[in-house]
């Protein structure tokens, strides 16, 4: 766990099989982000929810999406990279 209190639940680096579906599309301010190179499943002491964070090679954040589940976050990340529960670490 680190100084912020946030703990890694589960994280994928995306391989070739792992492709955007085309289901979501993720901006900052109108523009696209960039690709994906990692998903991590990330809780913070002070809330009961799991983020779903995007980074890039260089390990910043993207993107997140906000879920009450982290089987509701791993259902995300199938429906927007076809992630299966093996893929997971």
């Amino acid at each position: 766990m680190s100084d912020t209190g946030e703990k890694i639940i589960n994280q994928v680096r995306l391989r070739p099989e792992h492709q955007p579906t085309g289901s979501t599309r993720h901006t900052v301010n109108g523009i696209v982000v960039e690709p994906t190179f990692e998903l991590r499943i990330l809780q913070f002491d002070s809330d009961p929810g799991f983020y779903l964070m995007h980074f890039n090679e260089s390990g910043e954040e993207l993107a997140d999406t906000y879920h009450e589940t982290c089987e509701k976050a791993k259902e995300q990340a199938e429906f927007e990279f076809g992630i299966k529960r093996k893929d997971w670490m």
